[in-house]
């Protein structure tokens, strides 16, 4: 009899649960809880072992500098963290408002910065992070800190006061005098009066994920993707809901560094879709996720040289010819990374500065 009380109170619980479930779903309570866990989640896997507060930002900089790239004639969006990191580009404001959102999550300051010329236009957007109790400027899009003498960041002060220290770097020390700080993330937000509420529930997600092992927020990303997508605004796949599920589902793997299932998801998209008006998109991620997650520069190169070779004329040609010099520098092939890097020096891309530190650094050079 206690059996049978037992069997019927678990499938009334289950038909409960499977109730709710269906609701929430319906409700897009998934999304919420989604998005809620995707920037925490994506700034403790890129973090990784890293131990002070200016490694832990080097790190998301760098993430950020590959992942968010701009390519020509790129569409404009509004800033939304999910959505900039899931499209993979970014103008420069984008780039830094990704990049101050992922240290908020390592519990970090950081602010968004507005350079401007002094006829009033603001041209470009840097970040500033608080490390060691000053301000440090990062220029995202662009992958350039300026370092002072001592090996310390420099701050905007610092560049008005020594423009030197700008060195390599595209932009005139003019747009740093009219700068402005136009917004605060993290422990300082907190301390200028932010709403308690919101700080006490990011710190509850971060500690949540911390401490989730990845085989399990893995199987909740599987499952989130199992069940009905949230449109992204992307017009690369206007009318197509097919090819677009699949290639942003790629990229949900993609920036939560699961290399092995992005790789695949792009492959399908390219063996089904291979004339779609977005392949040479596809083609460039996959090198990206080759070069960057997989560790695997040859497989890299013959995904960049595939692009340029089928695509003359992509939009991503400037940024594939950067990171198709580093993916033969990695492989070891010194006088072929060496003129891309030359070549990248010479272009208006978003490698022109590392290539140009790169090119001291080769042994061939």
């Amino acid at each position: 009899m206690m059996g049978r009380w037992i069997v019927r109170g678990g499938a009334i619980l289950a038909a409960l649960v499977l109730v709710v479930g269906v609701w929430g779903v319906r409700r897009g309570v998934h999304h919420a809880v989604y998005e809620a866990v995707l920037v925490p989640l994506v700034a403790h896997r890129v973090v990784g072992d890293a131990r002070t507060p200016e490694d832990v930002a080097r790190r998301l900089q760098e993430f950020v500098y590959l992942n968010l790239r701009m390519p020509t004639d790129a569409p404009t969006f509004e800033t939304d963290n999910r959505e900039v990191l899931l499209r993979g580009f970014a103008f420069c404001d984008q780039a830094v408002y990704v990049f101050i959102h992922l240290l908020q999550e390592q519990d970090i300051s950081g602010r968004m910065v507005f350079l401007y010329r002094a006829d009033g236009v603001s041209p470009h957007t840097v970040a500033e992070v608080q490390l060691g109790g000053g301000w440090h400027v990062f220029d995202v899009l662009f992958d350039f800190v300026p370092i002072r003498p001592d090996g310390s960041v420099a701050s905007v002060r610092d560049l008005i006061a020594e423009p030197g220290l700008l060195g390599r770097s595209r932009v005139p020390v003019e747009w740093y005098r009219y700068s402005k700080v136009r917004l605060v993330r993290g422990p300082e937000r907190r301390r200028q009066g932010g709403p308690a509420l919101t700080f006490a529930r990011q710190a509850f997600v971060r500690r949540v994920v911390a401490l989730t092992p990845r085989w399990m927020a893995d199987r909740f990303q599987d499952f989130y993707l199992w069940l009905p997508a949230l449109p992204v605004a992307d017009p690369r796949f206007a009318g197509d809901p097919a090819a677009a599920r699949l290639f942003f589902r790629a990229r949900h793997h993609h920036v939560l560094l699961r290399d092995r299932e992005a790789s695949a998801e792009y492959r399908e998209f390219l063996s089904r879709y291979p004339q779609h008006p977005a392949a040479d998109h596809v083609l460039y991620y996959l090198g990206l996720v080759q070069l960057t997650q997989s560790r695997d520069p040859v497989a890299a190169i013959a995904s960049f040289g595939e692009l340029l070779e089928r695509f003359p004329r992509t939009v991503w040609r400037a940024e594939t010819e950067y990171l198709l010099a580093r993916a033969h520098e990695a492989a070891g092939h010194c006088a072929t990374a060496l003129d891309l890097y030359r070549r990248v020096r010479e272009g208006n891309g978003d490698g022109r500065e590392d290539a140009q530190d790169r090119l001291g650094r080769l042994t061939c050079a």
